[in-house]
C-alpha cells in the first residue's frame, strides 16, 4: 500500500472519530449547561471550545458566549476547521481519494453522511434548547457509527483495513 493512501485512510478515521466525539461532547456540554448551578452555566458553554482551543477564533466572532451561537459555531460553521460539519467535509475528501480502497458501504455512508449534514446551515438550526436537540445530535452522529460498520466488514487480512483501526488507540497528543 502507497504511504499516501495509508495516510488518507487514517485521516478519514480521524476527521469520523473527531466529529463523532465532537458531537457527544455538545450534547454533555448542552446537558450539563441546563443543571441548575451556582457559577452559571458558562463553564460548561467553554469547555468544547478550550478543548478544541478555539476559544479565541469564537471569541472574536461570536462573542457573547451562547448556546445557539456555540452550537453554529462548533457544528455547522465550515470556517472553523474542529466543526462537526468540517471533520466531516475532510473525511469525505479523504475517503473520495482513496474510494477504491474501501468498501462501496463505506463510501456511501461517509458521502450520505457529508450531503445531508451540509444541508443543516442551509435549513437553519432550531433553538438549542428545543427538545429536538437530541434528535439532531444523534441525526449529525450518525456520520460515524455506519462506517464503523462497514470498516468492521473489511477483511482483517486488507491492507486498506490497518490505517483506519489504528484511530481510536493511536495517543491523541493534539488536533492535527
Amino acid at each position: 500500500m502507497l504511504s499516501r493512501t495509508a495516510a488518507q485512510l487514517f485521516w478519514m478515521s480521524r476527521y469520523l472519530e473527531r466529529a463523532e466525539n465532537l458531537v457527544r461532547m455538545l450534547d454533555v456540554t448542552h446537558s450539563l449547561s441546563l443543571l441548575p448551578q451556582s457559577r452559571g452555566a458558562m463553564t460548561e458553554l467553554a469547555a468544547p471550545l478550550a478543548v478544541t482551543g478555539t476559544l479565541e477564533a469564537f471569541s472574536q466572532t461570536h462573542a457573547p458566549l451562547e448556546a445557539e451561537r456555540l452550537f453554529n459555531f462548533m457544528a455547522l460553521d465550515l470556517n472553523n476547521p474542529a466543526s462537526v460539519l468540517s471533520c466531516l467535509k475532510q473525511a469525505r475528501e479523504n475517503a473520495h481519494a482513496v474510494r477504491g480502497q474501501i468498501t462501496t458501504e463505506m463510501w456511501e455512508a461517509i458521502n450520505s453522511s457529508w450531503l445531508e449534514a451540509r444541508e443543516f446551515p442551509k435549513r437553519g438550526i432550531p433553538s438549542v434548547s428545543a427538545s429536538s436537540t437530541g434528535s439532531r445530535n444523534a441525526r449529525t452522529c450518525s456520520a460515524a457509527p455506519p462506517t464503523a460498520r462497514c470498516s468492521a466488514t473489511m477483511p482483517t487480512g486488507s491492507s486498506a483495513w490497518a490505517p483506519s483501526s489504528s484511530g481510536p488507540t493511536t495517543p491523541r497528543g493534539c488536533w492535527t
